[in-house]
């Protein structure tokens, strides 16, 4: 990723009613997100912080300058008043005036309060100051799917004339005022609102980039594809094959699996059994129901069928501990009294 923030343009893909944005909505719907909160941070040059890796992290620079670089891969982005970045990995990061070291250590999801350096009250060298909105989330990387791999390593959303973006500072904002509001359902609040922060700038980042050629993002743009996506989507208990899906958008069996697997770098039935355990992890953790109701309606004649596919796909662990691992963690980060 090129060491900038890509100005939003405007796009074809909001001409597609009906197809972008059920399909875009499904895909968004399995984060499973937990948000951390969020603080405003202070710091004079030279300064530098190091964010811990295991949750994601939003920034938003309010004044100065910002460097933000995510460790492993050299991703990075220089920011500037208004501008806002998410990492969609939950790796560690760096950020920074591209001027000072790594002194100070934060972590996006502290268990000691919202996040906020181990320093003084504006901790750096005493020199031109920067302020910034810095908060953090977890979310199930297996739930979250294929929209995971369709996005780049920082999601970005350019600000306007210093400040950023109205839905981006009213909702930065309101997650700040809540962070500082110990009242009941705080951390209702602050999921759903960091969530949202999330949802907006990965439709903003959609709308904003040209080609997303080898993603399921890629595929929401063609009609036939696009329809194909929605098809599964919505009847994901169907019996489908890739001939009934061809079949069902009017394309040739060897054109249809062709342009899939180009537009989507899988698949039709590949992608198929990802959604469908993606959906399957989902409901297990919702609890809703039990496995053999979820076996059906994932489209699994037995329970065996299903069980089998779920540990491939989760790397050998089955529904059922799945499902107690996933309830345990939710009651080990239950919301802070």
């Amino acid at each position: 990723m090129a060491d900038r923030i890509m100005e939003p343009e405007r796009s074809s893909r909001t001409n597609h009613p009906g197809i972008l944005p059920d399909v875009l909505s499904t895909l968004l719907e399995g984060g499973a997100f937990q948000g951390c909160g969020a603080d405003e941070l202070n710091f004079t040059a030279p300064w530098s912080v190091r964010g811990a890796s295991g949750s994601a992290c939003f920034c938003c620079l309010l004044e100065g300058g910002c460097r933000i670089e995510l460790e492993g891969d050299g991703t990075a982005a220089t920011l500037e008043p208004g501008d806002l970045v998410i990492t969609a990995r939950q790796h560690g990061h760096c950020l920074g005036d591209g001027c000072g070291t790594s002194i100070f250590a934060i972590n996006p999801c502290g268990e000691n309060g919202w996040p906020r350096p181990r320093a003084e009250a504006v901790p750096g060298g005493g020199g031109r100051p920067s302020r910034l909105i810095y908060g953090g989330f977890r979310f199930d990387p297996l739930r979250f799917g294929p929209m995971l791999a369709a996005l780049p390593p920082l999601v970005a959303v350019k600000g306007n004339g210093g400040k950023a973006v109205a839905w981006a500072e009213d909702l930065l904002r309101l997650i700040c005022r809540e962070c500082g509001d110990a009242r009941p359902g705080q951390q209702a609040v602050i999921d759903q609102l960091t969530r949202v922060l999330f949802i907006q700038a990965v439709r903003t980042c959609f709308a904003a980039v040209p080609d997303w050629g080898g993603t399921c993002l890629a595929a929401l743009t063609d009609p036939e594809i696009g329809r194909a996506l929605q098809l599964m989507h919505s009847r994901l208990e169907a019996p489908w094959t890739v001939a009934a899906l061809a079949d069902a958008v009017c394309l040739s069996r060897s054109v249809f699996a062709s342009r899939f697997k180009t537009l989507v770098s899988q698949s039709p039935l590949q992608y198929l059994l990802e959604y469908r355990m993606q959906k399957a992890a989902e409901l297990l953790v919702e609890d809703r129901c039990g496995i053999k109701e979820i076996t059906a309606q994932v489209g699994y004649a037995t329970r065996a069928a299903f069980s089998n596919a779920f540990k491939r796909w989760s790397g050998g662990t089955s529904p059922g501990a799945y499902k107690r691992l996933h309830q345990k963690a939710a009651g080990h980060n239950a919301p802070r009294s």
